[in-house]
């Protein structure tokens, strides 16, 4: 699943039809094809992977070169979700317009591949903001009846709030699909938007520190005190911008991003942390 969040972020332009970067390499019979949104700066694909036997859809993550995209993701409003079956739920609105611009693209391409490939499950990732609209389009998916078996997300923002949190988690448990958002240390983003707003992870995280070998699944309330939420100071964005070796952005984003915390009052500072888990 790394492999494809990464890739997800060449999809920024046309070259991600390509299929030409690090990541893709290791994959090298997967056919996709692009989805965005130039208003919102949503970007990702929908792939078949042959060699795995799998459906893809994966989203890039923040472009911190784009206002558009940084003012949603600050909008930190909660809307309801706008579809059957998750009574009382709320998401995070700027996430849910970006993937709602994405959806009149992706939603006709998943349903082409699972009609090709009938036994083929479908498995959805994405890396920051794209992991948030990686969770939104798996309830979307699992809604029209597509096979989703597996999300994976990486730096993932917290979607929406406990009754959102509590549907996904329903979801995954019935479906005995694999969901899980993994964590990088002291990676900053999956603190936000903070608790306080009323927003909740779902479970499980799957947390780890500098050494990579060691890792933990942590517990069912998507949000156990001795994983991330334990590391509520000292942030760190090159935590965010480095997954298990994969590298998600440089210096250039590392230093836009540290700016853009700054100057919109978004710093991750410890007694704002505190305050709000």
């Amino acid at each position: 699943m790394l492999d494809y969040a990464a890739a997800a972020y060449y999809c920024r332009t046309s070259a991600c039809e390509a299929w030409a970067c690090s990541a893709c390499s290791r994959h090298p019979r997967t056919e996709v094809r692009r989805v965005y949104d130039n208003v919102h700066n949503g970007n990702g694909f929908v792939g078949w992977d042959p060699v795995e036997g799998v459906v893809v859809v994966s989203f890039a993550g923040t472009d911190t070169t784009s206002v558009a995209n940084w003012i949603d993701d600050l909008d930190e409003v909660k809307t309801p979700w706008p579809l059957e079956g998750c009574q009382e739920c709320k998401v995070h609105a700027g996430f849910l317009t970006t993937y709602s611009a994405l959806r009149p693209q992706l939603q006709p391409l998943v349903e082409a591949l699972v009609r090709d490939h009938p036994q083929a499950p479908v498995w959805v990732t994405g890396h920051s903001l794209g992991a948030a609209l990686a969770v939104l389009c798996m309830v979307d998916l699992l809604s029209l009846s597509y096979p989703v078996r597996a999300v994976v997300n990486f730096g993932q923002p917290r979607v929406g709030n406990q009754h959102f949190s509590s549907f996904v988690a329903a979801q995954s448990a019935s479906l005995s699909l694999c969901f899980y958002r993994l964590v990088h240390h002291r990676d900053p983003v999956p603190h936000l938007p903070p608790a306080s707003f009323g927003f909740h992870h779902s479970p499980f995280e799957v947390f780890y520190t500098k050494n990579e070998t060691y890792y933990h699944i942590c517990d069912a309330t998507g949000e156990d005190k001795h994983c991330s939420d334990h590391y509520l100071i000292d942030p760190s964005i090159k935590d965010h911008l480095n997954y298990l070796g994969v590298l998600f952005g440089g210096e250039e984003v590392e230093g836009r991003l540290q700016e853009l915390m700054h100057s919109t009052g978004w710093e991750m500072e410890a007694s704002v942390l505190v305050s709000a888990s």
